[in-house]
């Protein structure tokens, strides 16, 4: 089976369709999901991720380090705490089995007060393992236990970077498009240099794709752009320094000897920038005689020609 691409929204639809082709199990089950998504999302815009797997096996939410609601092709698994779902069930009999973690066996029972924790990290968690040809008459007896362990989890455990990279926004463009909601997507914090490498290795993943190849991409990927909370390390430059470069330039660019191209509106001064002729991130100093000032055309040609 071919790869999928997160960034699908045909693979995404494809993969869903494949698991829920009763339609209403799909509106019930992907509604639950979503709703889970918008709760974990109002808690902790950064700790979670939806994961379409990459070879097609599996929907998963993880909230944390956790998984929380796993879809598979005849059942799913939803995580609740038990102490909530055992107050929400009373004497109710539903057709769940419920799975816990004993030593370094899985275990699957039928009853709630004797299974194991099913997560060492959540004390209490339980998996209910439902099929989904019985999935609509139970989701509405685990939702407030799947929310409580929501909370736990996302409280208490933290996701990894390579679950951040897992997430799959075509899945949420469908799942948008779906449930005729929009669903959001999680704002993740990215250093500066890790945020830009990802951009350079995607351009150059683009720049080697034919022109329908590329309108394919446009046409099946997202179309609201994942937000990131990119952290930042700069230097305290000394404008003194700044001024001095400006200055001595007097209005012409340093490189191409050419006048600024516009006038600052703010200023009323000819436009340049003031460029370290050694970047300071290598060990440059910030003195007169490691500055220019220069256009921003032969800026960029600096860093990038």
């Amino acid at each position: 089976m071919p790869k999928i691409d997160r960034e699908s929204i045909e693979d995404a639809q494809k993969i869903t369709e494949g698991f829920l082709p009763d339609y209403t199990v799909k509106k019930r089950l992907l509604t639950f999901l979503s709703n889970a998504i918008i709760f974990s999302n109002g808690l902790r815009a950064d700790n979670w991720n939806l994961n379409l797997d990459k070879n097609g096996g599996f929907i998963r939410l993880n909230v944390g380090h956790e998984y929380c609601i796993e879809v598979f092709k005849k059942y799913s698994s939803i995580l609740v705490l038990r102490d909530v779902l055992r107050d929400k069930l009373g004497d109710n009999r539903l057709k769940i089995e419920f799975k816990g973690y004993n030593g370094k066996n899985k275990v699957l029972t039928d009853s709630l007060l004797t299974v194991p924790d099913c997560l060492v990290k959540v004390p209490g968690s339980v998996a209910c393992h439902v099929t989904h040809e019985n999935i609509i008459d139970i989701l509405p007896h685990l939702e407030e236990a799947n929310r409580c362990f929501i909370s736990s989890a996302i409280s208490n455990t933290v996701q990894l970077p390579s679950m951040n990279r897992a997430h799959s926004v075509g899945f949420i463009s469908y799942l948008s498009k779906f449930i005729s909601q929009r669903i959001p997507n999680p704002i993740y914090a990215v250093s500066e240099n890790d945020f830009y490498d990802r951009q350079v290795k995607e351009e150059r993943e683009a720049s080697t794709l034919s022109l329908s190849e590329i309108e394919a991409k446009i046409k099946n990927t997202h179309k609201i752009p994942v937000r990131m909370n990119v952290t930042t390390s700069k230097f305290n430059r000394n404008p003194y320094v700044s001024e001095y470069a400006k200055r001595v330039a007097d209005g012409i660019c340093q490189d191409c000897n050419e006048p600024a191209p516009f006038v600052n509106k703010l200023t009323g001064k000819p436009f340049l920038e003031t460029h370290h002729i050694i970047p300071l991130a290598q060990g440059g100093t910030d003195t007169t005689d490691n500055t220019i000032a220069i256009c921003p055309n032969c800026h960029r040609k600096r860093h990038y020609g």
